[in-house]
């Protein structure tokens, strides 16, 4: 698992997510599409579009779709 704060360019450790239950049905529904057909990635946003989550599945083997600093997240955690 890598957990990656986009607009602040760090990883991080932990991460606590509140969701409205829309959200969270939201978020289930993406994460079944992500495992029955490997999409690249998905996003899940509030109604207003201000705060979005943007989840991945990626093979330690295979990310090479992923841009380079993606890349680097998952090679070496930083």
């Amino acid at each position: 698992m890598r957990i990656f704060d986009e607009e602040n360019n760090k990883v991080l450790s932990k991460v606590t997510l509140l969701l409205k239950e829309n959200e969270a049905r939201e978020l289930l529904d993406d994460l079944i599409s992500l495992l029955e057909n490997m999409n690249e990635h998905v996003h899940i946003n509030d109604l207003l579009y201000e705060h979005e989550i943007t989840v991945a599945v990626y093979d330690e083997n295979d990310f090479e779709e992923f841009n380079e600093r993606i890349k680097q997240v998952i090679k070496l955690d930083n």
